[in-house]
């Protein structure tokens, strides 16, 4: 049976890169995509970018020089016509998964202090202003991509 949640044992995934001259192991702590593996393959070839594609070289990542990271990741599951499609949007400090049809958000888990994302935060007054800022975050990357 296919994952279909957004819980961190589910959507992340390895991503292990090396390149042919090699580098020291390490663990990279920046949010991804799995789409910015086109436009590192095309980086690390020298070739031209995608114009217009959400997706971002992680080849400074990979060689350890600077370069810009993600604000927030993501996420879509749309399991067929007539049910609902969710989006997560993650920050690395808090998750929501609202639903794209209405606007509501089903849950809210702040990754620092909930690992395992097991107490949902919506309805508490206390981090509305973190719900606002993903909403804010999944906006804007929705309307650039």
């Amino acid at each position: 049976m296919a994952k279909m949640n957004f819980y961190r044992s589910s959507v992340r995934v390895p991503l292990i890169v090396r390149p042919p001259a090699g580098t020291t192991g390490r663990v990279e702590t920046a949010p991804v995509q799995a789409f910015d593996v086109a436009a590192t393959l095309l980086d690390a070839g020298a070739a031209p970018g995608l114009d217009g594609a959400p997706s971002q070289s992680l080849v400074p990542l990979v060689t350890g020089t600077d370069g810009a990271t993600r604000d927030n990741v993501v996420s879509m599951i749309r399991i067929r016509p007539g049910l609902p499609t969710w989006y997560a949007i993650s920050n690395g400090n808090w998750r929501a998964t609202i639903n794209a049809d209405t606007g509501e958000v089903s849950e809210l888990f702040n990754l620092v202090t909930d690992a395992n994302e097991t107490t949902n935060r919506v309805g508490d007054l206390a981090v509305d202003d973190e719900l606002d800022l993903l909403r804010d975050q999944l906006t804007s990357t929705l309307e650039s991509a």
